[in-house]
């Protein structure tokens, strides 16, 4: 005589992609089981889901996009005032000489006269 009791329920450890296929035909059953729905019409609503997963991930796309684009720009906003820092353009004074900002106002005629010895 065996001790074994037979199985008569179906496991319930069941992997996730059992269980997503469950639920689909769950899905599938509902609609096809609706007296008032025809296949035209859960063609349309089944495509109608897809279509909402894809507006969903355009937005999470162009959200996380832009989050990028902002880290990006920024980053190359800081590089680019690093530049500006280091290699400003000349301003060309008044009396003919050119200076930069960065040197407090200081000429090059200035700087030739240090050049030449004498003090600023």
């Amino acid at each position: 005589m065996s001790t074994e009791r037979p199985l008569i329920t179906p496991p319930l450890r069941k992997t996730y992609a059992q269980q997503r296929k469950d639920r689909l035909q769950d899905a599938i059953d509902d609609y096809l089981q609706d007296g008032e729905f025809s296949a035209q019409q859960t063609y349309e609503e089944v495509l109608s889901c897809i279509n909402d997963v894809i507006e969903y991930h355009q937005n999470a796309y162009c959200r996380a996009r832009e989050l990028h684009d902002l880290m990006t720009s920024e980053r190359t906003q800081n590089l680019n005032e690093h530049k500006i820092a280091t290699q400003q353009e000349p301003v060309y004074n008044e009396d003919g000489s050119t200076s930069y900002k960065y040197a407090a106002h200081i000429t090059l005629s200035d700087i030739q006269k240090f050049q030449r010895g004498n003090s600023l």
